[in-house]
């Protein structure tokens, strides 16, 4: 027995997919992916964290020793603890921080606003070690500064408790999705935040763009949210210019207002569709009527490809064809 096999044996006794295994154990959707195609393993501490978490589900005798067998061999060398230490380990402070992620993520003391981890990734990213005992606040390490960050709302994310937002870098000029989240930190309360580089620099992107709305065809890009939630972050011109209309007219439709758009009658077939076309991390089509500024209702054909998922979203790309003439 391997530990792909194992992981597989796991999600088939519990009747669960990848990605409710990646959400149930705080990792993207993609590292549970790698882990059964054996392109990866999880380190010491996911290990843990997955016997505990099987544990919890009470899976069989069965399981829990392909499970055991395959995940201290996989550790052997580096996972030299007693078995009663195994299942010991804090689920927030460690299995939810990776240090080898692709992603920068560091952990900031919520009040005193004192760095309290930073990742390999994320010393890449400033240029520099992290030094726990130095005790800087995050504003001072990542940017030399004195004073906070201006964009960075401390009362926001204790209101909602999860903020995300695109910046721009100060030192690459390239495009980040940032995330931050409230957290329990070895008991204070702290916020940890991702940031992942979009591989394109602000000025390249407005370059893109422009010459997608150069396109006839109409092009968009969005997000879908685990609890349903549907946000159109941009749509090209080809889209406007297929409706007879404007992006000024219609910025009462962007981001989550987006169903507004859909005539009424079909609004809960599109969030249905798009939301299982998301499950599926996959691809599909629909036709959906959208009002037009004049009252009249044209019918789109609207492809959708899924890009790529985290725990909380999936990230799309879609493509709108009028179909009007086929009704």
């Amino acid at each position: 027995m391997i530990l792909k096999e194992a992981i597989k044996i796991l999600r088939k006794e519990l009747g669960i997919t990848q990605m409710e295994l990646a959400a149930d154990l705080h990792v993207n959707y993609t590292t549970v992916s790698r882990w059964e195609r054996g392109i990866s393993l999880p380190n010491s501490s996911m290990a843990a964290y997955i016997m505990r978490y099987a544990e919890e589900n009470n899976i069989s005798k069965e399981c829990h020793k392909y499970l055991e067998e395959t995940l201290l061999s996989a550790h052997q060398e580096g996972l030299n603890v007693p078995n009663s230490n195994l299942y010991s380990v804090e689920r927030e402070s460690i299995c939810q921080l990776v240090d080898d992620s692709a992603n920068a993520i560091y952990v900031v003391d919520f009040e005193t606003d004192i760095m309290l981890y930073a990742n390999h990734k994320l010393e890449e990213y400033a240029g520099k070690k992290f030094v726990k005992e130095e005790e800087k606040k995050c504003y001072q390490f990542l940017l030399g500064r004195d004073t906070p960050c201006p964009h960075c709302k401390k009362e926001d994310l204790a209101r909602v408790g999860h903020v995300e937002k695109y910046i721009v870098s100060p030192k690459t000029g390239n495009t980040m999705y940032a995330c931050r989240k409230i957290l329990e930190w070895n008991g204070r309360k702290a916020h940890v935040q991702y940031f992942t580089d979009m591989g394109i620099s602000s000025a390249g992107q407005n370059s893109t763009e422009r010459i997608i709305d150069y396109l006839e065809i109409g092009m968009g890009s969005g997000f879908v949210y685990r609890d349903g939630r549907i946000a159109l972050t941009y749509l090209n011109d080809g889209y406007y210019n297929l409706i007879q209309s404007s992006r000024k007219e219609r910025e009462q439709y962007s981001g989550f207002n987006v169903l507004e758009a859909v005539c009424e009658e079909d609004r809960d077939m599109v969030r249905n569709a798009i939301y299982d076309i998301y499950k599926r991390n996959g691809t599909g089509n629909l036709n959906v009527h959208v009002k037009k500024n004049d009252g009249t209702k044209i019918l789109l054909n609207i492809q959708i490809h899924f890009l790529g998922q985290d725990q909380d979203k999936g990230v799309f790309c879609c493509t709108f064809v009028d179909n009007t003439y086929e009704e």
